[in-house]
């Protein structure tokens, strides 16, 4: 069967919604069902990962953001390698997240890993 992109919508609109209602484990059931159908969407991996931090897996959502390079795969992995203690991994992800970052964000991760210096290698937005 062909889905077409509305019915994706749909289906990728009804794990945000449930998401937004504090029902993690059903949006992650969704966003799961959503990468069957479709494995290359970007969006429902990352939802998926988001999803899977917020109910405290953050090894999981480092496996389901393992395709991803952009800017906000980068931020998720950055939450989930803190979430795992995993401080040298973090840094890493700081570096190729720092592109996206606003000025506050930067400075937020550069004090969650104890470095200001972190914070201050680039100048503000």
């Amino acid at each position: 069967m062909e889905w077409t992109a509305e019915e994706l919508y749909l289906i990728g609109q009804r794990g945000y919604d449930l998401a937004a209602q504090g029902r993690y484990e059903l949006a992650a059931t969704v966003f799961e069902g959503l990468l069957e159908i479709a494995p290359s969407d970007a969006w429902a991996r990352r939802s998926l990962a988001a999803m899977q931090l917020r109910m405290g897996r953050a090894a999981a959502a480092l496996a389901t953001l393992t395709e991803l390079g952009d800017a906000q795969a980068h931020r998720l992995r950055l939450d989930a390698h803190l979430a795992l203690g995993a401080n040298a991994e973090a840094v890493k992800e700081l570096a190729a997240a720092r592109p996206a970052l606003n000025a506050r964000e930067a400075r937020r991760y550069a004090i969650l890993l104890g470095s200001e210096q972190l914070s201050r290698r680039r100048p503000d937005k």
